[in-house]
């Protein structure tokens, strides 16, 4: 498979990510919203683009955020509001 292919794929695995994350996080947000009563931080590691945390942040903007994960993932994103990216490998100290 070539580095085209491979980018090619990477891309439709990512959409798809995004597409259940959103979901997911809508499900959370109506059924398991207590949950987050009183937290005050919260890392989402391993999270991507944040679609998930970003919802949470929207939810709960007492709440300082982060989305942690390679740096290459998190290069180009932008910190708004609660919400900030971190780039690290979390298998490196």
């Amino acid at each position: 498979m070539g580095s085209n292919k491979s980018s090619e794929g990477a891309a439709v695995f990512d959409a798809s990510l995004a597409s259940d994350a959103k979901f997911v996080v809508s499900v959370l947000m109506e059924k398991c919203k207590g949950v987050f009563d009183g937290v005050g931080s919260l890392v989402d590691v391993g999270g991507g683009t944040g679609n998930v945390t970003k919802c949470i942040a929207q939810a709960f903007p007492q709440m300082e955020c982060t989305v942690f994960d390679l740096p290459q993932v998190v290069a180009d994103l932008k910190a708004e509001g609660n919400l900030k990216f971190v780039g690290g490998d979390m298998f490196q100290s």
